[in-house]
This record gives C-alpha cells, sequence and structure tokens, in this order.
C-alpha cells in the first residue's frame, strides 16, 4: 500500500482489499478527483487535488447511501 501524502505519484497503483472508488460512480465528476488507501485495516478515502485536506469521520456511512 502507499500513502498519496508521501508524494510518490502511484495514484494509478492497484491496491489488493482497497476498493476503487471509481468503480460505478453515480457522480463522475465529484469522484473522479477521489482516491484511497488502507491504513491500519481502514480505507483512507481522500481528495486527489488536494490530499491534505483530511476528512474525519466518528462513525462510518456507507457512500451509496449518501449519493
Amino acid at each position: 500500500m502507499t500513502d498519496p501524502t508521501q508524494g510518490d505519484g502511484a495514484d494509478g497503483v492497484e491496491r489488493s482489499g482497497v476498493p476503487d472508488v471509481r468503480a460505478n460512480p453515480v457522480d463522475g465528476e465529484g469522484v473522479a478527483a477521489t482516491g484511497a488507501y488502507e491504513q491500519d485495516g481502514q480505507v483512507v478515502i481522500y481528495d486527489t487535488e488536494n490530499p491534505l485536506a483530511w476528512i474525519e469521520a466518528g462513525e462510518a456511512v456507507e457512500l451509496e447511501r449518501m449519493a
């Protein structure tokens, strides 16, 4: 797994165990700038255009429910 905040430019690298957030987007424009990686057994979703703009949540919410 790679951490996109390290600037390695590996956004296109396949990550086993991490779902592709672009697989079936409802709103392609908003999802196009989203990436994901796994850290400590958790999936981290981030803005690829601004990877330092972290989002923190107190509980997990299914993305399909929010679309």
